[in-house]
């Protein structure tokens, strides 16, 4: 069968006036729609074939690893005291060389649909941020960069618009400097966050940029929680910004005790509240890289405690389905962990009851039932 958009391109370009150019856009476009059909076709089938082997319980995972996070450098201005980084981190500061950035990207494209490029850093502070986001963003992964707002200076703003960038996250604890600075630290400075995203937003409604969309979030604490009214009602009608966050307190964990008394347990997240012993789904699923190419199967791994590989010397093929992957998921599956203290006490494993009759066992199912839900609230009218 002959490929119809090549076709098209191929008579228009032996015409010559301005519907002939209109043509070739409207090939052009039906060929990038095509080819996006094919990548969602293919993501959702290595989605089930993840899920497969998980809900097996098998030490192989017949899919591919989708990148979660990626970390551009684990540098950071700030010292917050919700953050394991900055009293548990004892790993060197480092700048993913990019030539390395760009081997990871080019393994990941085609598998992981939505990045995050940051961990335990401000990746604003890397040189080449921008170049990152285009590079991965060009080969079809959105990408998304939190930052604190006290470290987008004009240039670095001027810059993020210019690039590709699918999201953008501002963290910003408290409407108040005191408690901005009780959490992030001394060298957080609210007036300068609020002139930074001010001017942010201004460019990006002048320049009628659509992306990227941001957001600003919040972190349920104990000093912020009288803050959350005044926080929608400051930032939830600001032009150039999408959507206003107030988000569940992470105790990574739940190992960090100075980590877990910045909130109330009604402020944690669900899986703290009700922890479970199922294996954690996420060495079947996913895994994050740190600057230095090393992966390990957890975000919340500040220290490289589970290093299962290396990017430098390995492709995430050789690595997703190596000996210590096998052996992580072995000890998830058996529940003997060993030494590995990190999963083992673990307090917000996210775990499935296992099933032999995926993908029509009741967790599946009730996934499903709200995604159509969801869909159905959307295109509802009155």
């Amino acid at each position: 069968m002959p490929d119809k958009p090549l076709e098209a391109t191929k008579q228009i370009a032996d015409l010559g006036d301005s519907s002939d150019f209109n043509a070739v856009t409207l090939a052009t476009e039906e060929r990038k729609g095509m080819l996006q059909r094919l990548r969602s076709i293919k993501i959702l089938w290595n989605t089930f074939l993840r899920g497969w082997s998980y809900f097996r319980g098998d030490e192989v995972s017949v899919g591919y690893p989708t990148i979660t996070s990626l970390e551009p450098t684990n540098f950071c201005p700030m010292s917050c005291r919700m953050c394991p980084r900055t009293e548990y981190m004892t790993r060197k500061i480092g700048y993913m060389d990019f030539g390395l950035y760009k081997k990871i990207i080019d393994q990941a494209k085609g598998h992981t649909q939505y990045l995050g490029i940051q961990l335990f850093g401000d990746s604003v502070f890397h040189p080449k941020i921008w170049e990152m986001v285009d590079y991965a963003e060009e080969r079809g992964i959105k990408i998304m960069v939190s930052t604190n707002p006290t470290s987008l200076s004009r240039q670095k703003v001027d810059d993020l618009l210019k690039s590709k960038l699918s999201n953008l996250v501002l963290s910003m604890e408290g409407t108040n400097d005191e408690t901005y600075k009780y959490y992030r630290g001394p060298r957080a400075d609210y007036e300068l966050a609020i002139k930074n995203i001010d001017y942010l937003c201004k460019r990006k409604v002048e320049l009628g940029l659509i992306k990227p969309l941001i957001t600003i979030r919040m972190i349920k604490m104990k000093l912020t929680e009288n803050e959350y009214a005044d926080f929608r009602k400051q930032w939830e009608n600001y032009p150039g910004i999408e959507e206003v966050s107030i988000k569940n307190f992470s105790t990574y964990g739940g190992m960090y005790f100075s980590i877990n008394q910045s909130a109330s347990d009604k402020q944690k997240s669900g899986r703290f509240k009700k922890p479970n012993t199922y294996p954690c789904r996420d060495p079947w699923i996913n895994i994050t890289v740190l600057w230095d190419g090393r992966v390990v199967p957890c975000c919340i791994d500040v220290d490289g405690y589970n290093v299962v590989g290396d990017l430098q010397t390995q492709s995430l093929e050789e690595i997703w389905n190596g000996p210590k992957m096998r052996e992580l998921r072995r000890q998830h599956i058996t529940g003997k962990y060993g030494d590995n203290k990190f999963c083992k006490y673990c307090r917000e494993r996210r775990g499935y009851p296992p099933s032999k009759f995926y993908p029509f066992n009741k967790f599946v199912l009730k996934r499903i039932g709200k995604i159509r839900e969801l869909i159905l609230e959307k295109h509802s009218i009155g």
